[in-house]
């Protein structure tokens, strides 16, 4: 999978987290979404799109085995998605948590 595929997933991903949490709102998607990526000591920072795919990107063979998304906040304009890698070693992409669905991507779904 190259990093193009790789972000179209991650992309997929992060709408079918948010879904749920709209809906129960009653709110349209936020245009906004910054991250928090617990990975690398960055935890402290908020990353668009593009830095976060960046990070959790190793090759077109090798993927972390799991990674975790969570809508952490919500408003109107902006969403903070949690974004956490497991700490297992990386495998190819058949070995990932949902290889026919997300691929590493697993939702928690906040309550």
């Amino acid at each position: 999978m190259d990093f193009s595929s790789f972000k179209k997933l991650f992309a997929k991903a992060i709408e079918e987290a948010l879904e749920p949490a709209c809906e129960i709102l009653k709110i349209e998607s936020p245009p906004h979404k910054e991250f928090e990526l617990h990975f690398n000591s960055l935890e402290n920072q908020k990353l668009n799109f593009e830095s976060v795919a960046s990070h959790l990107y190793h090759s077109h063979q090798f993927f972390h085995k799991i990674i975790d998304i969570m809508v952490v906040a919500i408003s109107k304009k902006t969403v903070t998605i949690f974004v956490r890698p497991s700490g297992h070693g990386l495998v190819t992409f058949e070995n990932t948590w949902g290889p026919e669905s997300l691929g590493p991507f697993k939702i928690i779904k906040a309550e």
